[in-house]
């Protein structure tokens, strides 16, 4: 009974009442250092930083009490090298001040990757494979050849592109694919005794594509570039024909004494319709 007495004297009220503001003042007090902490309420539009060159950041940035940190660069055609064309957060979002904008910026070139091989793979393979390196196929270009839409080669304008070349990412080729054997036929051509440079050509020129290579009586690199070609498949003899886009096997060797001797024009052939 005295307790309950006690619960409404001046004293323990007066206590209450200081226990309470005590208690109010420090959730304000706590209150009010986290907004200052976190500068609640006070936000800023993000600008459009897009276009500007790093060169640029520093001035522009100077009233905006934002920071900027460059994270990656890409090549973007058309864009003015080292500029800006990338931003996160976006251009109108409410951010806190101090807050980072993490930018990328147009590389001064594109990179560069190293041409994949598309020997005998399909049209549908080379488009999925150049895609995931970045390459464009420009256009298609046929020829005769036995395996139908496979791809036989590239080319930039009229250069060959080899295997492993470094290329701009964005590059534009023309594939080469193979489109069927002709109804045309031709004489076989004579490639013994030439070297592959002279083949490739002459192959080229005629129709013809080159089948599998073999080396022989090669110990050393220079043996490679230097040796010719001993046999092939088809022969030559007896007037024999073949298919335009028919490949032909080729056998080289760095010993010249195994090479017979020839005599006829392996460039003068005359095509004939069968």
């Amino acid at each position: 009974m005295n307790f309950i007495k006690f619960l409404f004297t001046k004293y323990f009220l007066i206590n209450i009442a200081i226990y309470v503001s005590l208690v109010a003042f420090g959730i304000w007090g706590v209150m009010a250092s986290i907004d200052d902490y976190t500068l609640h309420g006070k936000t800023i539009t993000v600008p459009d930083f897009r276009g500007y060159h790093t060169t640029e950041l520093d001035q522009f940035l100077a009233d905006k009490e934002l920071t900027y940190l460059i994270v990656d660069s890409i090549f973007e055609e058309g864009a003015l090298k080292g500029s800006i064309i990338d931003q996160k957060p976006e251009p109108g979002v409410q951010v806190k001040r101090g807050r980072k904008i993490y930018m990328t910026v147009n590389a001064n070139s594109p990179k560069k990757i190293a041409f994949p091989s598309l020997t005998d793979v399909t049209l549908r393979q080379a488009n999925a494979l150049l895609e995931t390196y970045g390459i464009i196929i420009d256009s298609l270009k046929y020829k005769p050849d036995e395996c139908v839409n496979c791809v036989l080669g590239a080319l930039i304008d009229t250069a060959e592109v080899e295997a492993g070349q470094m290329l701009p990412v964005g590059t534009r080729i023309i594939l080469i694919l193979g489109g069927g054997l002709s109804s045309e036929y031709i004489s076989v051509p004579i490639l013994i005794n030439k070297n592959l440079i002279e083949i490739k050509k002459i192959l080229q020129k005629l129709g013809l594509n080159m089948g599998a290579i073999n080396y022989e009586d090669c110990e050393t690199a220079m043996d490679t570039i230097s040796s010719k070609v001993y046999r092939q498949l088809p022969d030559y003899q007896n007037q024999a024909k073949t298919q335009l886009g028919q490949s032909i096997t080729l056998f080289f060797t760095g010993n010249s004494s195994r090479i017979p001797e020839t005599i006829v024009d392996s460039t003068n052939h005359d095509i004939e319709e069968q």
